[in-house]
């Protein structure tokens, strides 16, 4: 999913950032104010926005998050310190997608994540085709939102593992030349061989119900066990 954070603590927001690209996730920004976001979203669509409800200035992340709603039909997934049943009832009918209580862990935002990716997954997908989701087994791996579910649940992975996955899921029973995989993954950077064997050794543990197999010097491929 593309993923907006707007948030003021410094120190959150990078732990959210980099919590939810190690799921997989794509950060296309962060912002300290209501206005900065709301002018980018002017130009640039997401499929998310974590929120800090106590955000300062003259907006505030209730405000801000009717505001994602209304204009830009951007859900909200706030963050905040306040645990009252007040804050929380007034939160609540904003709709959001889920509360994360700081201080926030990285199995919170799993969590929250889980929830509301059903939530907005569901009417927007249409019937799946190999072009936007490949089912092998009871592995599927949609090329949209990139992400791997395995019974219904998402798989943790890195974004080097997304998208080595992505290339095979998409060349399913068909080997991805060695090439096509460095260069996909690591662009114009030099990496070794055993550089490119450790990412294939972790993901292999991450997805014990499928196969990934290798050509010698060749490339690699992916099938059912």
């Amino acid at each position: 999913m593309k993923i907006l954070i707007i948030e003021d603590d410094a120190l959150i927001s990078l732990f959210l950032k980099e919590c939810l690209e190690d799921l997989g996730h794509e950060v296309v920004n962060t912002f300290v104010d209501a206005q900065s976001t709301i002018e980018f979203l002017k130009t640039t669509s997401c499929d998310l926005a974590f929120v800090d409800i106590e955000l300062k200035g003259a907006v505030d992340g209730l405000q801000l998050s009717k505001t994602l709603k209304q204009r830009f039909s951007t859900p909200s997934l706030f963050v905040t310190s306040h645990k009252e049943s007040e804050v929380i009832k007034e939160a609540m009918d904003v709709s959001p997608l889920g509360f994360l209580i700081k201080p926030v862990e990285q199995s919170d935002i799993e969590a929250a994540l889980s929830v509301a990716i059903r939530h907005i997954n569901i009417p927007q997908m249409q019937p799946s085709t190999k072009e936007d989701e490949q089912q092998i087994g009871e592995y599927s791996f949609n090329f949209t939102y990139k992400t791997l579910k395995h019974s219904d649940q998402i798989i943790k992975l890195s974004q080097k593992e997304i998208i080595l996955l992505g290339l095979l899921f998409k060349n399913y029973n068909n080997t991805v030349s060695i090439e096509e995989i460095v260069s996909k993954i690591w662009e114009n950077e030099s990496v070794s061989d055993e550089t490119l064997r450790q990412l294939i050794y972790r993901t292999r543990k991450k997805i014990t119900g499928l196969k990934i197999s290798s050509s010698s010097k060749i490339g690699y491929s992916i099938s059912n066990v």
